[in-house]
């Protein structure tokens, strides 16, 4: 299997990447309709890639993708790397508030791996800030002291916070990390520890398990 690093730059210089956006997020809305058909609510994040991003029709082809496949937008998330942003900072100020006008939440991935400045992370109208895995897997010194990821998630965590988005920590491998990014404040965790990717129909099940939990409990 090749992995999205590897392909990923291939296609956006052969400019293939236009085109294999669109079947992402075809596919994506297709599958959040045929998981609503069978009781499954949940929200879907598509990535767009730099090029995508820099396209004069973003907003449009995201909102008829969506009409034709009759998904609201509250069922989608668009996620969007920082470095991506500053290529044309106002030009995609504009589209992710043109976006989010509509309904749709947007996340900056990979945060804190980039030189963007405060000033324009206050700018983007995004609802989530996504900490790179790059932060989480030495979180802890092998003595259990603290470590400079610790202080530089915990500061994400303060600033994301103070400037009003929900914060997802990304790559949490192993119980310890989970716990502690929860106890830092971290709104959503995603990483190994709670699966790893899987197919349509294993997150389908997963779903359906959760949705059994929470009527168990309520």
């Amino acid at each position: 299997m090749i992995g999205p690093v590897t392909f990923i730059p291939i296609a956006e210089e052969s400019g293939f990447i236009d085109e294999l956006g669109k079947f992402a997020l075809d596919q994506a809305t297709q599958q959040i309709k045929l998981w609503q058909s069978q009781g499954l609510q949940t929200k879907v994040s598509v990535n767009l890639s730099t090029r995508e991003l820099l396209q004069d029709n973003l907003v449009a082809q995201i909102q008829e993708t969506l009409y034709r496949h009759s998904v609201s937008t509250e069922f989608i998330e668009i996620e969007i790397t920082e470095s991506s942003a500053m290529n044309d900072i106002e030009g995609s100020i504009d589209k992710l508030q043109s976006l989010r006008d509509l309904g749709i939440e947007v996340a900056i991935d990979d945060f804190g791996t980039s030189y963007s400045s405060l000033n324009y992370l206050k700018r983007l109208p995004a609802t989530h800030l996504k900490i790179d895995r790059s932060f989480i897997k030495d979180l802890k010194k092998p003595d259990g002291s603290s470590s400079t990821d610790e202080a530089i998630v915990r500061a994400i965590v303060d600033l994301g916070h103070s400037l009003g988005f929900k914060i997802v920590a990304e790559g949490a491998e192993t119980e310890d990390q989970w716990d502690y990014l929860a106890s830092l404040g971290c709104d959503e965790i995603q990483g190994y520890f709670y699966s790893p990717p899987v197919t349509a129909a294993k997150a389908a099940q997963l779903l359906k398990s959760q949705q059994s939990a929470h009527k168990l409990i309520a």
